[in-house]
């Protein structure tokens, strides 16, 4: 779980009906979060010229490698293959890529 004490506390509930409810209900709330950070997202790395400022927010040096390894996630989500380069026709070059961990990463 992403949220260790609210699973914790969901699991206290003793009434198994209101428990499967208020799960349903903390899994309905983390969905629809995601989903927002997905569309903020999306707008940000979408392409444009108004949009050079995405690439600066990547590139900081204490919140960029997090922003893109949500990107990252995302679309790797939305069944873009993150783990192969292909070129601009989508024809598989390298399927051996391999991602490593960002050295500024805590």
């Amino acid at each position: 779980s992403k949220f260790p004490e609210t699973a914790k506390f969901a699991a206290t509930i003793q009434d198994p009906e209101l428990r499967a409810m208020k799960v349903g209900q903390l899994k309905e709330g983390i969905d629809a979060g995601y989903e927002e950070i997905a569309k903020m997202t999306e707008q940000l790395m979408s392409p444009g010229e108004d949009k050079p400022w995405a690439f600066c927010l990547i590139m900081h040096p204490k919140i960029g490698s997090k922003i893109l390894r949500v990107a990252m996630a995302i679309a790797k989500e939305e069944g873009f293959d993150i783990d192969a380069i292909h070129d601009d026709e989508g024809h598989l070059i390298d399927e051996t890529l391999e991602w490593g961990t960002c050295a500024v990463d805590g």
